[in-house]
């Protein structure tokens, strides 16, 4: 059952997204008079992926805050989230790096 006490702070996703949506659709806009076309490419490609990773890290954040409340990650998950450096061992056993 869905409790609706949680009280998880979406406002940062949709800020962040709408940010970096706006830089995407500006990068497509440039000028090819004022800039090379692989000056464009690339800027395209790289507003693209700093959409997607800021959209990532906005979600793991959400589910952090969602873990925090409602347990539902193992340890081993919690890590991988958490960008510990681990190493995966034996029957899929993964233990943080020392």
């Amino acid at each position: 059952m869905f409790d609706n006490s949680l009280n998880i702070n979406f406002h940062s996703l949709q800020e962040t997204y709408i940010e970096l949506l706006n830089d995407y659709e500006l990068s497509k806009k440039l000028d090819a008079d004022l800039y090379s076309e692989g000056f464009i490419k690339r800027t395209i490609i790289r507003s693209y992926f700093a959409m997607v990773e800021g959209t990532i890290f906005q979600l793991k954040d959400i589910a952090k805050q969602a873990n925090a409340y409602n347990k539902v990650l193992i340890h081993s998950e919690e890590m991988l989230l958490n960008e510990a450096a681990v190493t995966i061992k034996e029957k899929r056993k993964i233990e943080k790096k020392a």
